[in-house]
């Protein structure tokens, strides 16, 4: 895979976290659920994120979400989401 961590100027990079009282409760779901839909509203062409290896929960979300990894930089994967 190619190292990647920046996808390119037009495709923004979120980051989020939950809370660990608030894990398991929808709250990532949610909240990326809303940001892929505004992303879509302002005419974005997709979003990316990175993940740290390890992180097994973010990932199963933004796999569930439609992110795919495009890349990768040490111990994380670059992923995008095409809108």
């Amino acid at each position: 895979m190619r190292k990647r961590d920046y996808v390119d100027d037009d495709t923004p990079e979120i980051g989020m976290a939950v809370t660990s009282e608030a894990r398991g409760r929808g709250v990532g779901t949610a909240l990326l659920t809303r940001c892929i839909n505004q992303a879509r509203t302002l005419g974005w062409k997709g979003l990316s994120l990175s993940v740290e290896d390890g992180n097994t929960a973010a990932r199963t979300l933004y796999e569930r979400c439609g992110f795919v990894t495009v890349g990768r930089t040490g111990n994380s994967d670059t992923m995008l989401r095409e809108l």
